[in-house]
């Protein structure tokens, strides 16, 4: 029999990533970020001063990068761009187009590369949440420069993404008291036997 290869985490927002999309609510790869949003980070990247550095943790295609690489125009090659996330990016076209930025890819935002005290500007969309924070912020306190800034957007706990995730949550829950899961397994394991 052969075994069942179940993805990872990480495989499904590999794979995701290679599909160009530029964020995680919109509709194709042209669309980024706008409005309130990218008014958000056009004001958080304005306090960049020259010779910073930027992470951003949990990075996707590159979305807030492209916000600050574009608010900073010429002055961005004296910046260090960093992009942080669990997923394989070596595909993204916008990490293709912008080889400036150190890409640090299957990796976790609780263990990063990043030296001590290397990072002026954290930022994060969607991504520090899904850490373990407790370990996340060990890590943020380690690789933060003194005097640097962090800026996370996150979705509150009433958000439609977290009562739609409670919801399914719920779902699963329910499946596996029922062992639907189990059966459901057994059966995908005589079919592709």
């Amino acid at each position: 029999m052969k075994p069942l290869h179940l993805p990872h985490t990480s495989d499904a927002w590999s794979n995701y990533w290679k599909k160009g999309f530029s964020t995680t609510f919109v509709s194709d790869e042209t669309d980024t970020y706008s409005g309130a949003t990218r008014d958000h980070w056009l004001e958080v990247f304005s306090h960049l001063n020259v010779g910073n550095s930027v992470v951003d943790l949990g990075t996707g295609n590159g979305a807030i990068l492209e916000i600050g690489i574009s608010s900073v125009g010429a002055d961005q090659k004296q910046l260090t761009w960093i992009a942080v996330d669990y997923a394989d990016l070596a595909n993204s076209k916008f990490y293709r187009g912008h080889p400036e930025i150190q890409v640090h890819d299957h990796t976790s935002i609780e263990d990063t590369p990043l030296a001590d005290e290397s990072v002026d500007l954290a930022v994060s969309q969607f991504g520090f949440e899904y850490s373990d924070t407790e370990k996340a912020s060990i890590e943020l306190s380690r690789f933060l420069a003194p005097g640097a800034r962090f800026r996370a957007a996150i979705h509150h706990a009433d958000s439609s993404i977290s009562l739609h995730s409670k919801s399914a949550l719920q779902q699963i829950a329910w499946c596996q008291r029922s062992e639907l899961t189990q059966t459901s397994v057994k059966l995908l394991r005589r079919l592709v036997s």
